[in-house]
């Protein structure tokens, strides 16, 4: 085997030694985690979550719940903060979307939630449990 032939064997197994020490770490995609074309709607009459595709003819809200055939469904911001951030998130329609005055408010734990809120800590103390 050739110099450049035992570079690029190595190359390809140290690459793959990485892979899978980052998996180790961080894990593979979990049930949270949804595609970037992907949106999570709520039903406003339900709060049943839908995990649906953006598409070209991706219009305004509401949409339509595949159910019910009835527009009920918005796009939620995930409230992380007080015991919400403890179990994993709490979806929260917007006011705005909804056609309400004021700021939105988590109906759990109370918390200002805002369009593109913050995630979940990551510095939580292990004495937070």
């Amino acid at each position: 085997m050739s110099s450049a032939a035992k570079k690029v064997a190595f190359g390809v197994i140290a690459l793959a030694l990485v892979v899978i020490a980052a998996r180790g770490i961080w894990g593979t995609f979990g049930e949270a985690a949804v595609p970037a074309d992907t949106r999570t709607l709520m039903d406003v009459e339900t709060g049943k979550l839908y995990e649906m595709p953006v598409t070209a003819d991706w219009g305004p809200y509401p949409h339509v719940n595949p159910d019910t055939g009835k527009k009920t469904l918005y796009a939620t911001e995930v409230c992380y903060a007080n015991e919400c951030g403890k179990h994993g998130g709490t979806h929260v329609i917007m006011n705005e979307l909804l056609g309400k005055e004021g700021p939105t408010y988590c109906p759990k734990c109370g918390a200002l939630v805002r369009f593109h809120n913050p995630g979940p800590r990551t510095n939580v103390d292990s004495n937070d449990d």
